[in-house]
């Protein structure tokens, strides 16, 4: 649980793009029952939601293309 959460923070931290299916939505893959789970799971599967959004991947795609400006730029 807390490798998948560090995962997720991560990846979300670093806008990347994550593709992955599961059996579940995201507030259902994990049942916290005590203190701090319960509040990064529910950050967790707040981010996973937020990373499947259409503003999400805008976001990303911008960030890409500046991505490719700079590198473009520092070739020149």
């Amino acid at each position: 649980r807390q490798r998948f959460i560090l995962l997720i923070d991560t990846l979300y931290d670093h806008y990347v793009r994550l593709v992955v299916s599961a059996a579940a939505p995201p507030a259902q893959l994990y049942t916290a029952k005590r203190g701090n789970e319960v509040f990064e799971f529910e950050r967790t599967a707040s981010r996973l939601i937020e990373m499947q959004s259409h503003e999400w991947l805008e976001d990303w795609v911008e960030r890409q293309k500046a991505t490719l400006t700079e590198a473009q730029k520092a070739r020149a």
